[in-house]
């Protein structure tokens, strides 16, 4: 699956999350090899009336905190449809964020050259 740039040049994936009704919102969420986790902000999280599963602590560069944790529907066409667990991201960003967690069951392809990424999903037996 090609995946978009933008304006500053980083990854961003169409993504489709559950809204707990079996209705789908549509989102772009930002590819980051640099997060360990996945993340979506406080506010999807209300809008979504998303369960709280548990609770994580999250280091960023500036502190250490304790944030609510998310078992999300997560669907990316022709790639994934399934529950995966994502995490409420500190008051930072803004936006749903792809971690190393989900791209560690991927193969995440990055051609420096031509300027693309590939996402693509494992062909398991």
């Amino acid at each position: 699956m090609p995946i978009a740039f933008d304006a500053q040049g980083a990854p961003k994936l169409r993504v489709n999350i559950d809204s707990g009704n079996g209705q789908f919102r549509a989102l772009d969420a930002l590819i980051d090899t640099g997060a360990s986790r996945c993340y979506l902000p406080p506010q999807l999280a209300k809008d979504l009336r998303l369960s709280v599963q548990g609770h994580v602590e999250v280091h960023t560069g500036h502190a250490s905190t304790i944030e609510a944790s998310y078992f999300v529907h997560l669907k990316i066409p022709g790639i994934f449809d399934g529950f995966f667990p994502f995490v409420e991201m500190p008051a930072l960003w803004d936006m749903v964020v792809i971690g190393r967690d989900f791209l560690r069951t991927m193969r995440f392809i990055y051609d420096g050259q031509a300027g693309t990424f590939e996402l693509v999903a494992h062909a398991y037996p």
